[in-house]
């Protein structure tokens, strides 16, 4: 069996001690290529803004994609 490459991003938000929320993407570079690039030509202005201003439309479309492309991803909150 041949050796498979997964890379994780990590990304830790919210208030501390109030809300914190811990995401992780895991996937192929092959597969997050394709993705980012299919990202750039449906969201063209995703990279450009912060986070909490995208609207809750945006946000979907962006988990859409995601999704679509077999991205795995997974979210925690940790209450106070």
């Amino acid at each position: 069996m041949k050796p498979v490459q997964i890379n994780f991003w990590i990304d830790v938000s919210g208030v501390p001690y109030n809300t914190t929320f811990v995401g992780l993407i895991a996937s192929t570079p092959m597969i997050i290529e394709k993705a980012i690039k299919r990202l750039n030509k449906e969201c063209p202005r995703l990279f450009s803004k912060k986070a909490h201003k995208l609207k809750r439309d945006e946000i979907f479309k962006i988990l859409s994609v995601l999704n679509s492309e077999k991205v795995k991803m997974v979210t925690t909150n940790f209450p106070k």
